[in-house]
């Protein structure tokens, strides 16, 4: 993690924010975007890595609900049919953690 540029890092957390924000609270929204702040800052690799766990173990929970994906892990493309469309329109010169960030605000 300490090798990945600024622009690496955000598209890798444009992932991180989707997935957390299929199981989040306004609480926990709030600390979500001061982690965020300071990871990109500091390039706070503890929390970071908090962070990828967490996003690892909510992805984990949609699975196991929905192995054969026929219903609400569907939530996991969340941002992703407008960002692959972002992508392959630039000839995927925009990075998919930018379009999936993308994706989700349209």
């Amino acid at each position: 993690m300490k090798t990945l540029n600024k622009d690496d890092l955000t598209n890798g957390l444009g992932e991180l924010i989707k997935i957390h924000l299929t199981k989040i609270s306004i609480k926990t929204l709030s600390r979500l975007t001061k982690d965020i702040g300071l990871i990109l800052k500091n390039k706070n690799d503890r929390l970071l890595l908090k962070l990828i766990c967490r996003s690892l173990m909510i992805k984990k929970s949609f699975i196991e609900r929905d192995e054969f994906d026929l219903g609400k892990r569907g939530i996991l493309n969340y941002g992703h049919t407008l960002g692959h469309a972002l992508e392959s329109k630039s000839n995927f010169n925009l990075p998919h953690g930018s379009a999936v960030i993308i994706g989700m605000l349209l």
